[in-house]
């Protein structure tokens, strides 16, 4: 009995260690790609002279609208770290981690790659999470 006490106990802590690893590790991304000069372009002259050479980051790249597609991550992994009730824990796990795999996947070639440990830290708590496990 106290085996399964300590058993259920180190899951609960792993699985809250989890949560809060997904959410930092989401709030990480944006928080580097906003600043990094992820993209770098080159003006040619015809005859193969570089005229100008220069860096840019997503958002000077992109837009405005980078920032939304990198919060939905962030919020997704939100999901798992408020305080729902222990009954409504599953229904905001499972589709926490399948927004944020799903993005990743449509974002492979991008930035999809960045919030691999996140959705991987989101998808072992929704395969794992028990609906009887306290809010945390």
């Amino acid at each position: 009995h106290r085996d399964a006490e300590r058993l259920t106990h180190a899951c609960l802590g792993m699985t809250r260690f989890l949560r809060w690893f997904a959410l930092l590790s989401a709030l990480a991304v944006p928080a580097l790609l906003v600043f990094l000069p992820l993209y770098r372009h080159e003006q040619v002259a015809g005859d193969g002279r570089t005229l100008a050479t220069g860096t840019e980051t997503l958002v000077e790249a992109n837009g405005p609208y980078a920032l939304i597609v990198l919060a939905i991550p962030v919020l997704a992994a939100l999901c798992a770290v408020l305080p729902f009730p222990a009954r409504y824990r599953r229904a905001t796990d499972v589709p926490s981690a399948a927004i944020v795999a799903a993005l990743c996947v449509l974002g492979s070639m991008t930035i999809g790659v960045f919030f691999v440990p996140a959705a991987a830290a989101l998808a072992w708590i929704a395969l794992t999470g028990r609906r009887t496990s306290p809010t945390i």
